[in-house]
């Protein structure tokens, strides 16, 4: 007991040092944020900032201490170890807020040091930048040399104090970024800096382009001199007037005019300049504006006046010229057409086409000249037509004229001589081709009146060149027709030499119809000779064919050779027929030509014997035909045989497979054997039947085909049988091998399954159970199926023969129920998975039992104010549906443990207990959880309380200092602030009832909760109804105040009022005074009478008055006055 009273002795005077030194920091915090330097009182800010870093080093020492004992209490006191530590953690928060608030305020401090050294440097800049504006303001704009000195003086100035404050403006960009306390400060000062260096640059910069536009001025005036100076010299040269002789004075002028030209355009490009220029100086204000003005209209019109002069000039000059030029040209033109007139004079047509062509060529080359020429004689005529516009005298009219007579004289004689020529080349040329055609012509005649041919070879070449011949004939005959047509033109358009085309014209009809008379007669004879060459020659032909193909008599000795002779035998019959198409049409022909009776008969002689001919190809067509036929049969059947003989072993096998995939290759194949068999039944009688139409033929060998028939059915017969009775027995083996392939299939199925159902292993977890219940599903899924496909096997194994099926059905019978009645015990897994969910689930919900227990003991802690205590109830509502929700899982096992006892498990009773035990284990945790509940309710209702009353206290302070201390000596403004006064003591009366219910709240929370919040509550009870009371007072005594005020100020009021009637009474009254006059006594009576009733009324008006003013003296005490 001693050793818990010094523990706690030893606390709470840890806890006394702690509240000391979190008032000495508090204070220490407030002396610090009280620190606020300015530029007046930087230095005894900088004192106090002294003072304060010794204090802090002295109160570092009772920090230190404070940490060892803390330390010591954490050893000594574990049980308060959490309050020792999160004071300890306060006053460590407490320290490093101060020791930042320390570093803060130093560095604040250094700024506004150094703020106020910005400032400082600031005010001269300031002072010169003002001198500066105004030696800018005293100058004025001039021409004297000591303005301009001045002037460039004062810019070297602002340059120099334009770089002091870019120096300025960077040291107070580096302060602000140091600290934006000031930065406002310092930004308004270097911007004023810049407003006053931007007024002086800008006025630094009118003055200076004051005195530019004064300079160029006077330089404009000066230039403009010397430009209209030049410019008069100009126009006298230009109005000059020289008389033009020839065209060489005339291009003399007009070179002497473009190079004074080209010194005008450079001129007029410097006085664009200077109208530029001027417009821009006399827009200005600068003091020679209104003689740059004149001065700028004055070159205007100087330079439209000398643009005028060049133009005159020039258009004098050239029009002087191209009257010379035209004149040179006419001239030029006029001897040109007179030279060619001579050459068109002569009258030299040519004697032969060689000469003409060569004079029209020559034509050809002079009409290209005159073509040259032509355009020479246009551009004259235009040129002409333009002069004579332009008034000129009329001796240029008859120059034009006189050139286009000459020059239409000059086209008639070419084209005169043009036609002559071309008329006297195509009687040329007319001549030349009927001379030509004559000898051609004779040259034919000697071909057609050539000997008729002697031997049989000359007479297809003679005919051949006679068709060539005439071939030329009918081809030169429209040429001839030509020729004939242009002699009749010439007749009638050359009268001159009318007799020599006649004659020529004469002799070429002539001889032309003498030509094709004999070619044609020359032809008829030669294709008659033709004709019987050719027949005799084909006669020879023809003869020694038939003898060539007729002299083989072999029919051939197997297929091969029999079918090769008959197909040349059908050659040969081809060309038989051939031949006797080719006799009778030589034969139809020479009856129409030859007139030699020999040649006729030799001919029918020739066709006799063809027609004998083919009686022999017939027969031996007949005799090849047999041939090939039977050989064709013997092979096909051959082949038949073969094929059956072939297929016999297959389709005639035993069937010796022992096993079921033996016999299903065997069925396959069979299979296979009976397609083949199948599909060659038709090819089979296909060559039957053709047997059968060879003999019904009458062929010579139909007894040897009527026994290779039979031989083939036979055959045929044998091997279908053959493969019906192999089907059967393959069938018969198949189902056997089949039924006891499934009966071996079940037996070992059922020795597989044995050890599955015989095994006492349930599982040891879960899954184990889960997988063992899965197999034994399937398990009675097969057997099931199983049992069903017995019945089917039942009755294959009576269609099967023999005595070893029945023995085999009934073992597998028997092993069939022995491992359904093993198969019935395994249904106790379904009892071993609910165990091991139980497990499962009792194993999670205690182990969670046991988090939820720890979690709801483990939270002693009811919050350090309301809002810690509210995040605990919100958490501590969760953690209680989770315990709620518990209650569900629990559930979940009794069902379980329900389920395990219905089933009979032998583990049923251990489940049980294991369910009480959770059962009783979740009663606690409920419990534990509704004692904490209730807990945490009342901390938040005594921590809502102590909230509720600082907020009262709050608000009763601040309405305390809210209250205005100045009263109004007006009566409205005193009587709205006495309203407002009023309303607030309404709102207060409201605040009243709920402080009222605060305090009784807190007075319970004292008898529920004892202790240290109790203390807490009862302390902040007390502040709250001294705050109220001292409110209280300060309201009465306010509105004593304000209602004295009212009273003072009505007072005042009335007697303002009062006085001032009096005063314009006794104006009146005065005013009345003077002589008497009996006409106005009525009216002074009634106004009399009127002034005393209303003085009567006054009087209520003057008796309230002095009672206010007494009830005034009486209430306010000192203010007699």
């Amino acid at each position: 007991h001693r050793t818990r009273l010094e523990e706690a002795v030893a606390l709470f005077g840890f806890c006394s040092s702690c509240g000391e030194l979190q008032f000495w920091l508090e204070e220490q915090i407030a002396l610090c944020q009280s620190l606020q330097p300015q530029a007046d009182n930087l230095e005894v800010m900088q004192l106090r900032y002294e003072n304060f870093l010794t204090t802090l080093a002295m109160g570092k020492d009772r920090w230190t201490k404070i940490s060892h004992s803390a330390e010591q209490l954490k050893r000594q006191c574990p049980g308060d170890a959490t309050r020792i530590q999160r004071q300890q953690a306060d006053l460590s928060q407490r320290w490093e807020q101060l020791a930042a608030l320390k570093k803060e305020k130093g560095l604040q401090l250094a700024r506004s040091m150094e703020v106020c050294g910005f400032l400082q440097e600031c005010g001269p800049t300031q002072t010169q930048l003002r001198d500066v504006l105004l030696q800018l303001e005293t100058l004025q704009p001039g021409s004297s040399k000591d303005d301009h000195h001045a002037l460039q003086l004062t810019l070297q100035k602002v340059q120099v104090l334009e770089s002091r404050i870019h120096y300025l403006q960077r040291e107070a960009t580096k302060v602000a970024e140091s600290g934006p306390a000031n930065s406002q400060l310092l930004k308004e000062q270097v911007e004023g800096l810049q407003r006053l260096l931007k007024q002086a640059q800008a006025r630094g910069l009118q003055q200076a382009r004051g005195q530019a536009e004064a300079q160029a001025q006077r330089s404009f005036l000066q230039e403009s001199q010397q430009l209209l100076q030049w410019a008069k010299g100009v126009q006298a040269q230009l109005h000059s007037k020289e008389e033009l002789l020839d065209v060489a004075s005339a291009q003399r002028l007009l070179r002497e005019f473009r190079e004074l030209q080209e010194k005008i355009h450079i001129q007029q490009d410097r006085l664009k300049q200077l109208e530029a220029q001027g417009q821009l100086l006399a827009a200005s204000d600068g003091p020679h504006s209104q003689e740059v003005t004149s001065t700028l209209r004055l070159l205007s019109q100087r330079s439209w006046e000398l643009k005028a002069a060049c133009e005159q000039r020039q258009q004098w000059l050239h029009e002087g010229l191209q009257l010379y030029r035209f004149g040179q040209e006419v001239d030029g033109f006029t001897a040109a057409c007179a030279d060619h007139e001579a050459v068109l004079c002569l009258d030299s047509l040519g004697e032969d086409v060689r000469e003409t062509q060569s004079l029209l060529q020559q034509h050809q080359s002079f009409k290209w000249l005159l073509g040259t020429l032509s355009l020479h004689a246009e551009a004259l005529q235009a040129r002409g037509k333009k002069l004579v516009q332009s008034h000129h005298p009329a001796a240029h009219r008859e120059q034009l004229q006189s050139v286009q007579v000459q020059w239409t004289r000059v086209q008639e004689r070419s084209e005169q001589r043009r036609q002559q020529l071309q008329a006297s080349l195509q009687l040329q040329e007319w001549k030349q081709d009927v001379a030509a055609l004559m000898l051609w012509m004779e040259e034919k005649w000697a071909v057609a009146a050539d000997e008729p041919p002697q031997g049989p070879g000359n007479v297809l070449r003679k005919l051949w060149r006679h068709q060539m011949a005439e071939s030329e004939l009918l081809a030169t005959c429209g040429h001839v027709e030509s020729l004939q047509q242009a002699g009749r033109e010439l007749l009638c358009s050359r009268p001159h030499a009318w007799k020599d085309v006649q004659t020529r014209l004469q002799g070429l009809s002539q001889k032309w119809e003498e030509l094709k008379h004999k070619m044609a007669e020359r032809g008829v004879e030669l294709q008659q000779a033709g004709q019987q060459e050719q027949f005799l020659r084909l006669l020879q032909v023809t003869w020694e064919r038939l003898e060539e193909d007729l002299q083989s008599t072999e029919v051939g000795q197997d297929l091969h050779s029999s079918q090769r002779l008959q197909k040349w035998h059908h050659q040969l019959e081809g060309k038989s027929q051939v031949l006797a198409s080719e006799v009778t049409a030589l034969i139809s022909q020479v009856q129409h030509v030859v007139t030699s009776q020999a040649v006729l008969e030799e001919a029918l002689q020739c066709h006799q014997r063809l027609k004998s001919l083919q009686g022999h190809l017939a027969a031996k067509h007949m005799q090849l035909q047999a041939t090939v036929e039977l050989y064709q049969f013997d092979y096909v059947s051959n082949l038949e045989l073969a094929w059956v003989a072939e297929h016999m072993p297959s389709a005639s096998a035993t069937s010796g497979a022992q096993c079921w995939a033996s016999t299903q290759s065997l069925q396959y194949k069979h299979k296979e054997l009976q397609a083949k068999v199948r599909t060659h039944h038709g090819r089979v009688q296909q060559v039957l039947g053709s047997g059968q139409s060879l003999v019904a033929s009458g062929h010579p060998q139909a007894q040897h085909i009527m026994e290779q028939c039979r031989e083939l059915e036979g055959r045929w017969a044998e091997l279908e049988q053959a493969c019906e009775a192999h089907t059967h027995s393959l069938q018969q083996a198949a189902a056997s091998q089949q039924y006891f392939l499934r009966v071996s299939e079940l037996e070992g199925w059922v020795e597989e399954k044995l050890p599955l159902v015989r095994s006492q292993d349930f599982g040891r977890d879960e899954a184990a159970t889960f997988r063992l219940i899965r197999k034994h599903q399937v398990l009675e899924q097969e057997l099931a199926l199983y049992w069903s496909s017995m019945e089917a096997l039942d009755q294959r194994a009576q269609a099967l023969a023999g005595s070893k099926a029945p023995v085999v059905q009934k073992r597998l019978w028997e092993r069939l129920q022995a491992l359904q009645e093993l198969a019935a015990t395994r249904r106790q897994l379904e009892g071993t998975q609910r165990l091991h969910k139980f497990m499962r689930e009792a194993e999670d919900l205690q182990s969670w039992l046991a988090s939820q227990k720890w979690a709801a003991t483990r939270g002693e802690c009811l919050g350090e104010d309301y809002e810690h205590v509210l995040d605990l109830c919100t958490k501590f509502a969760k953690f209680q549906h989770q315990v709620e929700v518990g209650s569900k899982w629990v559930a979940t096992c009794q069902q379980l443990v329900e389920s395990l006892q219905e089933c009979e498990h032998r583990a049923a009773p251990q489940a049980r207990q294991r369910q009480q035990d959770l059962q009783t284990t979740w009663l606690e945790l409920w419990e534990l959880t509704q004692a904490r509940g209730h807990l945490l309710r009342d901390a938040e209702t005594a921590l809502r309380v102590h909230r509720d009353l600082l907020g009262a206290l709050t608000h009763i302070q601040e309405k305390a200092s809210s209250l205005p201390r100045d009263v109004a000596q007006d009566l409205h403004a005193a009587e709205a602030q006495l309203r407002a006064h009023k309303a607030l003591e309404c709102e207060l009366l409201g605040t009243e009832h709920q402080l009222q219910e605060l305090l009784e709240a807190g007075g319970r929370v004292q008898k529920l909760h004892p202790g240290s919040l109790a203390h807490a509550v009862w302390q902040r009870q007390q502040a709250v109804r001294q705050a109220w009371e001292a409110l209280q007072l300060s309201m009465d005594g306010r509105r004593t105040q304000l209602e004295q005020a009212c009273l003072v100020a009505h007072f005042h009021a009335l007697v303002r009022d009062y006085t001032s009637w009096a005063a314009s009474v006794l104006r009146g009254l005065q005013a009345e005074e003077g002589p008497w006059d009996p006409s106005s006594s009525p009216f002074a009576l009634i106004t009399h009478r009127q002034l005393r009733a209303e003085l009567e009324a006054r009087e209520e008006l003057q008796q309230q008055a002095t009672k206010l003013g007494q009830r005034a003296l009486l209430t306010a005490g000192t203010h007699i006055k």
